[in-house]
């Protein structure tokens, strides 16, 4: 007895011969055929080695062809012109059947199988077995399966009314998903939609559950009105994510339908019945990734950070989950059609991990908050009429405080004479913030200088940061930039002082930017210790 059995598959890009939109039926006797969605046929391709039960398609990135040859218990590749590579790409476990291909983001290869061990086998891109998962099954194995959302739950039928659930990441097998509640005798074809949905087919029927496992929608057509007129088998989501395609084993025809209101769209033949027909649908699955840049990030509070994400192998718009946890912790979500830029705003100091989440497929950014440098008591210009204190928290740190706004009629004074809000009137207004060749520390690490600017106007520069471990010191007009160590601290010594400050150090005193202080401590030769007389320091 001749079996054929159709496999239909949506690729979403252009590779090669295949275009988008393509639908790839397998039949028997190790042959695919490529239909376009009016049901014309394109192309026929042809394997070397006969079998009757050809099974699965799958496509990778490069559109390369997969074939699962249930028969002769191997999985064949195919180039994008249709040209056999590899006869024996995949092997599965011995007279087990490999029926269902599925790719991961990864681009790796689950294969199902439906009799022999009965496991769900896990493959590399090219062809090595990873894994392979012991389930719980019925008399169906695990031909007919699809992976979820989140990259590890795996929803499979095994030939019974009941939707099965497995943990492919932590080898767990998880409750039921569903039994229905209608008298189904089975459920074969299964597919998980990108809003979580599950898509289940049975004989004469298609069952529609939400991800709790709630059915939702019953879905029956003429002329596949009740068992006996058709055995509906398997199906496969459109690119469009409203229609689905279901193929029937009786008479090899394959129906479009609305997933909304189930009504039928269109159907075609794809083989002459001379046998059983089975139809299985397929969906092209690309590599899909989620870029981010840069891969970490400091930022500081009460400012915003900006992302740029970069989604690769995704069809359309997607909504994208961008979950935040640790010091400012939020959800947040935006619809990316390819690339765009995410921003959020930073309260609190502190880590964040920010976990993007496309379609099940997820990366990870660490953001680093850190309060600015400031020194005590200083004051900043935000805007016109806005401006910000530097305080000391609880930590001993400082840091810019919240913004406070001027009174009506007053602005924020960009002098730092002790006024924080002037009137609008007076003439500070009108005068620069800075004298042209004018210095200043800005920071206790960085530093400024005055200068005129593309328009004429006099303004203070682009902020200058003194080297690693360096503070800014400022004399006059002159700037510093000094390890803290050396810094003299004010005193009321004289030039010709002299102290020991322990038993093998001591300091002198002198005069650095015009003002008096203990310089930096030396220290006595080794073995020797610190002696004063009067104003004269001896070490032996």
């Amino acid at each position: 007895m001749k079996v054929f059995i159709i496999v239909i598959l949506l690729i979403s890009t252009v590779y090669g011969t295949f275009n988008y939109g393509d639908i790839f039926v397998s039949v028997g006797g190790g042959t695919v055929k490529r239909f376009n969605q009016n049901g014309n046929l394109l192309q026929t391709i042809t394997s070397p080695t006969f079998n009757n039960f050809t099974m699965g398609i799958a496509f990778d990135q490069n559109s390369n062809l997969y074939l699962a040859k249930f028969d002769i218990n191997v999985i064949s590749k195919f180039d994008s012109n249709g040209n056999v590579v590899n006869q024996n790409f995949m092997q599965p476990d011995p007279q087990s059947g490999p029926g269902i291909i599925v790719t991961n983001s990864k681009g790796e290869f689950y294969v199902g199988q439906f009799t022999g061990t009965k496991k769900l086998l896990h493959f590399n891109p090219d062809g090595t077995r990873i894994n392979s998962f012991t389930m719980l099954t019925d008399v169906g194995g695990t031909l007919h399966f699809d992976l979820g959302l989140d990259g590890c739950t795996v929803y499979y039928t095994s030939f019974s009314n009941k939707i099965r659930r497995f943990n492919i990441c932590t080898n767990t097998q998880l409750t039921d998903l569903a039994a229905p509640s209608l008298p189904v005798p089975f459920i074969f074809g299964i597919k998980v939609r990108n809003n979580g949905e599950i898509l289940a087919v049975s004989p004469d029927r298609i069952l529609r559950y939400s991800s709790g496992g709630s059915l939702l929608q019953t879905i029956q057509f003429a002329p596949c009105s009740s068992i006996g007129l058709c055995t509906l088998f398997s199906l496969a989501l459109d690119l469009d994510g409203s229609t689905m395609w279901v193929g029937d084993i009786n008479s090899g025809i394959v129906y479009n339908l609305n997933i909304a209101t189930g009504s039928l769209i269109k159907s075609f033949p794809t083989s002459p019945v001379t046998s059983l027909g089975i139809v299985e649908i397929y969906k092209f699955n690309t590599v899909k990734t989620i870029s981010v840049a840069p891969s970490t990030q400091i930022g500081t509070v009460g400012q915003s950070i900006n992302l740029n994400i970069q989604l690769t192998g995704f069809s359309g718009p997607v909504n994208t989950t961008f979950s935040i946890t640790g010091a400012n912790p939020q959800i947040k979500y935006q619809i990316i059609n390819g690339q765009g830029v995410f921003s959020y705003h930073g309260s609190s100091a502190g880590n964040d991990l920010i976990t993007i989440t496309a379609d099940g497929i997820t990366n990870k950014v660490n953001v680093t908050w850190v309060l600015q440098v400031c020194n005590y008591g200083a004051r900043r210009c935000i805007n016109g009429t806005q401006y910000q204190i530097c305080r000391i928290n609880q930590g001993y740190a400082n840091f810019w405080d919240n913004l406070e706004t001027c009174c009506s009629g007053y602005v924020c004074n960009p002098n730092n004479n002790g006024q924080h809000c002037i009137k609008q009137q007076n003439p500070l207004l009108n005068t620069t913030t800075c004298t042209l060749g004018q210095m200043r520390c800005d920071t206790n690490t960085s530093y400024q200088s005055c200068y005129t600017d593309p328009k004429g106007n006099i303004v203070w520069g682009v902020r200058q940061v003194c080297g690693s471990g360096l503070v800014c010191i400022q004399s006059n007009n002159n700037i510093y930039c000094m390890n803290p160590q050396n810094v003299v601290q004010p005193s009321n010594c004289s030039g010709t002082d002299m102290l020991c400050t322990s038993t093998t150090t001591y300091r002198r005193c002198i005069s650095q930017f015009g003002t008096f202080g203990w310089g930096p401590e030396q220290s006595c030769g080794a073995g020797t210790h610190c002696h004063q007389s009067n104003n004269v320091i001896y070490c032996y």
